[in-house]
């Protein structure tokens, strides 16, 4: 499929039709992941999982998710890449493509993330214990984030980033107990677009305050309590 250079999000299939209404409306073209056979169940269409922003004009998708889609994006190049793995990849082999990119760090597992990544980013590596760094970081702007990862508060601190930390949980998920704010929401200029109502979160004071406080203004996307669907690649 040949998009046009615009706004749009790359996002979960199994998103909700209300979320896509919404995204629409917002501006963004949306483009459904197809279910990866490469991924377990739960995750195989998360976008977070499959596919990486490095904001410098490349996208790096997984070769069978692009071949799928057929996608083509003018004015963006595609590099694809592979799991390491035949079968469904679990943890650590399934973050391969899970990273968060800030204006000079990229916080992820160095050891297994897709060199294609790396090498199309002009930031600093920092190498964390959370794999999932991608789900589980709510990114702000380009020095700032939210997450209920403590290890990933205390790197966003060494790397002199803002950085709130919420109390885990709260998030659903299919399958898993709970899911990721990086993964329930997705950042689209000024705008932190949730899949559900943020609202309705125990910290929503404190997101609410730390938004504002970055001129960052908050979109729900459904009324429907706030999911996982694995995030939102935005270009």
């Amino acid at each position: 499929m040949y998009y046009k250079m615009n706004s749009y999000a790359l996002c979960s299939n199994r998103i909700s039709e209300d979320i896509k209404k919404a995204l629409l409306s917002q501006g963004l073209t949306v483009v459904m992941i197809p279910d990866s056979p490469f991924l377990p169940s739960p995750v195989s269409s998360h976008a977070d999982m499959l596919c990486f922003n490095t904001k410098s004009g490349v996208l790096v998708m997984e070769k069978n998710t692009c071949n799928v889609l057929s996608i083509h994006i003018d004015g963006a190049k595609i590099i694809t890449d592979s799991f390491t793995q035949n079968g469904i990849n679990e943890y650590p082999f399934d973050i391969r493509f899970n990273a968060a990119l800030f204006e000079d760090f990229l916080f992820c597992r160095e050891k297994y993330i897709s060199p294609a990544i790396a090498e199309n980013v002009n930031a600093k590596i920092v190498d964390v214990k959370q794999g999932y760094a991608g789900c589980s970081v709510c990114r702000v702007n380009s020095h700032s984030f939210i997450t209920s990862d403590a290890s990933l508060k205390k790197a966003g601190d060494r790397c002199g980033l803002d950085v709130l930390l919420i109390r885990p949980g709260f998030i659903g998920i299919d399958t898993y107990n709970y899911g990721f704010i990086g993964g329930a929401s997705g950042l689209f200029g000024k705008k932190l677009l949730f899949y559900g109502d943020i609202t309705s979160h125990p910290d929503y004071c404190e997101i609410h305050d730390f938004l504002k406080k970055r001129d960052v203004e908050e979109i729900v996307l459904s009324n429907k309590p706030l999911f996982d669907y694995g995030g939102m690649v935005i270009i």
